[in-house]
């Protein structure tokens, strides 16, 4: 007997992207955190025009940032590339500490009683946003951008922990990680692949990325 039930058709596969904005032009090392007027430097422009050029090619539908202006600023060549808008969303936002605004040297970042109970707990962190309030935002912005570009691919251009901290618990890790143990480089890739609704890839790149 001939099976006449039509064959299942293939879920569609989308793919959202997540990028670091390029360097920031902070010649006084302070903790900028989500300090308003901090923009790319020179390099972190070029950064930004070097993802443009690796992104331009793919099927991309939308774009989505973080409001602060080093997110934009990177979000803007492929925006202007793709002549698509940049949709501002606040989930993509940097992640919130009690250090924002201090430079380095500070004497307030000296081993002190103080500064240890701010900082006792690391695996939260104790010293500003939680690691789970961070996975909470995220999921909800690559969850928004994957059904807004379904069957294709959609862009967000965040910061270096809430994209980590993302990454991390797609892949069922550790949420809490060294600064240096990171691994989301400026302008870095961290792609996030779906057959339907389905979870079936977590990639990263930075091969692209000028340094220099």
């Amino acid at each position: 007997m001939t099976d006449e039930t039509p064959a299942r058709s293939a879920e569609p596969r989308t793919v959202v992207h997540f990028v670091r904005h390029g360097e920031v032009f902070n010649p006084s090392k302070v903790i900028y955190g989500r300090l308003p007027g901090y923009s790319l430097s020179e390099l972190g422009n070029r950064q930004a025009k070097a993802v443009a050029e690796i992104l331009g090619d793919r099927p991309i539908s939308s774009i989505f940032s973080s409001p602060l202006e080093r997110a934009i600023e990177t979000a803007t060549p492929l925006a202007d590339l793709l002549n698509l808008p940049i949709e501002e969303n606040e989930d993509l936002v940097e992640w919130e500490g009690r250090f924002d605004g201090i430079a380095a040297g500070d004497p307030r970042l000296k081993p002190s009683v103080g500064l240890l109970l701010k900082t006792w707990n690391p695996v939260t962190p104790s010293w500003g946003e939680s690691y789970k309030s961070m996975v909470r935002r995220m999921s909800a912005a690559l969850d928004s951008a994957r059904r807004r570009s379904a069957g294709k691919e959609g862009v967000c251009f965040s910061h270096e922990l809430p994209i980590c901290t993302l990454r991390r618990s797609l892949r069922s890790e550790s949420l809490w990680r060294r600064q240096h143990e990171r691994d989301v480089a400026h302008t870095s890739i961290t792609s996030v692949t779906f057959s339907g609704e389905a979870l079936v890839d977590v990639s990263y790149s930075a091969s692209h990325v000028p340094t220099d």
